[in-house]
């Protein structure tokens, strides 16, 4: 090949070359493009229940100006509370009694120093019941405090209720949660005229239960105790292809 026929085949096979690059370079920046097209949306979903669990705790105390004193006092109330649950249908081995405790009131001078002295001692025991009717414990919850008419020296603590069927309620609200953010996604796709693709990442948010038509909320979650009528709110976090 003489040097004048080199010179066109070399333009040639540089023109071919810039052609190649220049589609390698478009399919590239075409492919970079759609995957820089993304859309980020929150879903959600709630849902109102019905707790069917319930727990009432309450204390006792006895007092004495020995502890043996304070320990018999203390003893001499717990058949009185236990008859107060099985007179409203609960079984004896129902009435969980827990370990008990003491404490003594120590006299002191009058520079408010202790002088060792022991003026009284104290039995605290914590006493529970559980239901499966939530709204029995509430009820009962309103009549324990009568004891104290029999002598009971008793605290009653706020009721507790929960539902038993909660890890199947808090798949299902975040499914719910996931499919509200895919339908956001779609309708704003739909707007602007373009197909909604995959999804590329999806963020779960902490649970929050609470009582119903309540507002409020926090970012480690809520899991209400106090009401038998409660909501569970899901929070799902999406990011889409545009296509």
């Amino acid at each position: 090949m003489t040097s004048k026929n080199r010179i066109p085949f070399a333009a040639a096979i540089l023109a071919a070359a810039v052609i190649i690059g220049v589609i390698i370079f478009s399919y590239t920046w075409h492919s970079n493009y759609q995957l820089d097209q993304n859309i980020s949306v929150t879903g959600s979903a709630k849902q109102a229940f019905t707790s069917d669990i319930g727990y009432l705790k309450a204390t006792i105390k006895g007092s004495g100006s020995t502890a043996k004193q304070a320990f018999r006092n203390l003893e001499e109330q717990k058949p009185v509370v236990v008859n107060f649950f099985t007179d409203n249908g609960f079984n004896k081995d129902e009435v969980i009694f827990k370990t008990s405790n003491s404490y003594s009131r120590e006299a002191y001078d009058e520079n408010g120093r202790p002088t060792g002295r022991i003026l009284s001692w104290t039995y605290r025991q914590k006493v529970e019941v559980r239901s499966d009717d939530a709204q029995k414990i509430k009820t009962l919850s309103l009549q324990i405090g009568s004891l104290v008419q029999q002598g009971i020296s008793i605290q009653v603590e706020t009721p507790e209720y929960y539902y038993s069927n909660l890890d199947s309620l808090k798949v299902n609200i975040q499914s719910r949660a996931a499919k509200n953010a895919m339908m956001r996604a779609q309708k704003i796709s739909e707007a602007t005229n373009q197909e909604l693709g995959n999804m590329t990442s999806a963020r779960m948010g902490v649970l929050q239960i609470t009582p119903v038509n309540s507002n409020n909320v926090s970012s480690a979650g809520i899991n209400d105790a106090s009401a038998i009528e409660k909501e569970i709110t899901g929070v799902v976090s999406a990011t889409f292809q545009i296509e």
